[in-house]
């Protein structure tokens, strides 16, 4: 599943909204250590009925 979100994170096929980047700003959260997490990091919970669109944890 993380697979080819690290092929698009590579390719730069990603953008980060202004919500996003919000949420990052106020827990202080920089966008290399996103970028970190997305290529070392591994799935420790699946939420696939999400809301809006599936999600994952990582670590």
């Amino acid at each position: 599943m993380l697979e080819p979100i690290r092929q698009k994170l590579l390719n730069g096929e990603y953008i980060i909204t202004r919500h996003a980047q919000r949420r990052c700003d106020t827990r202080n959260i920089s966008t290399e250590e996103i970028k970190q997490v997305i290529l070392s990091g591994e799935i420790i919970e699946n939420y696939p009925r999400n809301k809006t669109y599936p999600s994952i944890l990582t670590n």
